[in-house]
């Protein structure tokens, strides 16, 4: 099974994992910016006629109901027979983004995201405060080359650092202050700042919540991660791409800031 459940992947990919007899999750937020929990089971024709008939455990009821699932699929039946609205309106929604990043032509997918991975590995590179992770690149030999647009790597986790008081070295924020930031970055602290930087204080931004990856130096860390998504994109291709890159590099820029006045 390809756990593709951030939706970060092509119509092409999808089509040859399907191809492939591979079974694929998806659901309709994260990458497309829908409603969480609204996720999807797609199954190749060649792998549903051998499951369709394996009768589904009863404890399933908790999770899905006979609506779920196709109406042919036979071992459903032992699932409670209620329709889900919430699944259906989420996915309503979900499929509103899924369209509008659909109408994009896959070149202009390619050159924003190419020049959002440019400028974010850039400023995560050259800023003292920060410490980009390594991601290791996607491996889809199983269904061959792909030139699609989800080869672009579209999420960037880092660390956060400090200045060490008195020094040019610097030292890693441990777990605690790390989601310290991340809920500040949410949040309007122009109250706490002055002259040029109100305006960057008052922003409301929104990363990927902290992930703990280890030890640095001793100190239990975490990573953030800033993310391009669907509707950056459309936004990108309907207007002016290099304001939704500037855009997404205040959300760095705030960060820094309040790591500098983390006390």
């Amino acid at each position: 099974m390809i756990d593709a459940c951030q939706f970060r992947i092509a119509s092409s990919t999808l089509r040859d994992y399907l191809a492939h007899g591979f079974i694929v999750a998806l659901t309709g937020s994260k990458f497309l910016t829908g409603p969480t929990f609204s996720g999807a089971l797609m199954i190749p024709q060649s792998v549903a006629q051998r499951f369709r008939r394996h009768p589904l455990p009863r404890a399933l009821s908790d999770y899905a109901s006979r609506a779920d699932w196709p109406s042919d699929w036979d071992a459903a039946a032992v699932l409670d027979c209620v329709p889900n609205y919430g699944l259906l309106l989420r996915w309503e929604a979900a499929l509103q983004e899924l369209k509008a990043f659909r109408e994009v032509p896959e070149e202009r997918i390619t050159q924003f995201l190419h020049a959002f991975a440019h400028a974010v590995t850039t400023r995560l590179q050259n800023d003292p405060l920060f410490a980009p992770l390594p991601v290791p690149p996607l491996d889809r030999g199983a269904i061959g080359t792909s030139n699609a647009w989800d080869r672009i790597p579209t999420i960037f986790p880092f660390l956060l650092f400090q200045p060490a008081p008195g020094t040019t070295s610097r030292r890693p924020m441990n777990r605690e202050q790390t989601l310290r930031i991340y809920r500040l970055l949410q949040a309007d602290m122009s109250s706490q700042a002055g002259g040029s930087e109100t305006g960057l204080a008052a922003l409301r931004c929104q990363l990927g919540q902290p992930v703990t990856c280890g030890e640095r130096d001793g100190i239990a860390i975490s990573a953030l991660r800033i993310c391009a998504s669907s509707r950056l994109i459309v936004e990108a291709a309907q207007g002016d791409g290099e304001a939704v890159i500037q855009r997404a590099l205040s959300v760095l820029d705030k960060a820094a800031w309040l790591v500098r006045i983390d006390k």
